[in-house]
C-alpha cells in the first residue's frame, strides 16, 4: 500500500510535529472557551440591556396601541352601527386570545438572544451606556409617545389607501366567485 498520504517526518522534525500537535491541542479548547465566554458575556450583557429597555413593558404598551388602532380602523369602516359593534366584539375577543398567548413568551430572553447574536459584548456595552445616558433615558421615556404618534400617522395613511384596498378585495372576491360559477 502506498504511503502517499502518510508523511513520515524526519528524525529532527518529530519533535517539532509533537510540539505543533500539543500547541493545537492546547489552543483549540482555549479558542472554544473564548468563543463560549464571549457569547455568554454578550448574553449576560444583552439581558442587562433588556432590563434597561424594559422590553416587557414596551410589548404591553405596543399591544395596547394595536388594540386602539384596530378599534379606530373598525370605526373608519363603512359599516352599520350594529356591524361595528359586532366587529369590535370579534376583534376584542381575538386580540385578547392573541395577547394572552403572547404573554407566555419570555420576551426578555428572546430579545437578549437576538441582541447577543447580532451585537458583540462591547457593542452591547455601548448600547447600555447610551440607554443609561440622559438622552437614552429620554428616548425610553418618549417611546410610548413615539409609538402612539407612529400609530396615528399609520392610521391616517391606511385610511387614505383603505378604499382602494377594499375595492381590490371586492374585485378579487367577485372574480373568484365568477370563476367558480364558470367551473360549475
Amino acid at each position: 500500500m502506498s504511503n502517499f498520504f502518510v508523511a513520515k517526518p524526519k528524525k529532527g522534525n518529530k519533535m517539532k510535529l509533537k510540539i505543533a500537535l500539543l500547541a493545537i491541542a492546547i489552543a483549540l479548547p482555549m479558542q472554544m472557551f473564548a468563543v463560549t465566554t464571549t457569547q455568554a458575556t454578550a448574553q449576560d450583557k444583552a439581558k442587562e440591556l433588556m432590563k434597561i429597555l424594559n422590553i416587557s413593558k414596551s410589548i404591553d404598551s405596543s399591544f395596547a396601541e394595536v388594540s386602539k388602532f384596530s378599534s379606530q380602523m373598525i370605526k373608519a369602516q363603512d359599516l352599520s352601527p350594529e356591524e361595528k359593534v359586532k366587529a369590535k366584539q370579534y376583534m376584542e375577543k381575538s386580540m385578547t386570545a392573541t395577547f394572552s398567548e403572547m404573554k407566555t413568551i419570555d420576551w426578555d430572553k428572546m430579545f437578549a438572544d437576538v441582541y447577543a447574536s447580532v451585537f458583540t459584548a462591547e457593542e452591547i456595552d455601548g448600547l447600555i451606556k447610551f440607554y443609561k445616558s440622559p438622552l437614552g433615558q429620554k428616548l425610553l421615556a418618549k417611546e410610548p409617545e413615539l409609538t402612539k404618534a407612529t400609530m396615528q400617522k399609520m392610521q391616517v395613511e391606511m385610511a387614505k389607501i383603505m378604499p382602494k384596498l377594499q375595492a381590490n378585495m371586492a374585485k378579487a372576491i367577485s372574480e373568484a366567485q365568477a370563476e367558480e360559477k364558470q367551473a360549475e
